[in-house]
């Protein structure tokens, strides 16, 4: 099991291999009823996945290939402020200014910064 749920997919899909994966929709039947398709060098791929992602399926050679997909990690940022003792003021901000208004005549805050992170 791949820890995903393809009736409620992710924000960005992947196979194991690394290859960028798009949900196209449901059949609705059957035990693989998501199409997805997988985007290779040469050509995209199109499979049917169960709904945690795994499916197999034959190669060119026809020996059985196991694809599972998973969530591909979302980068993602914001800003924090950083108060007298170096902790956080526990909130994450779209914008510098947004942080900065938040914390406007606070004199205990000494720092605002931008953090990065994936999801």
């Amino acid at each position: 099991m791949s820890g995903i749920d393809l009736e409620n997919p992710p924000e960005r899909l992947v196979t194991s291999s690394g290859n960028e994966a798009q949900l196209i929709g449901s059949t609705g039947a059957g035990t693989h009823p998501f199409v997805v398709q997988i985007n290779r060098k040469l050509c995209p791929t199109l499979i049917y996945s169960n709904r945690d992602g795994s499916s197999t399926v034959a190669t060119s050679t026809f020996e059985p290939s196991l694809t599972t997909l998973r969530a591909a990690p979302v980068k993602k940022s914001g800003w924090i402020n950083v108060r007298k003792g170096r902790t956080c003021a526990g909130s994450i901000y779209p914008t510098e200014q947004a942080a900065r208004q938040h914390m406007a005549g606070d004199s205990n805050c000494v720092y605002t910064a931008e953090i990065t992170w994936e999801e």
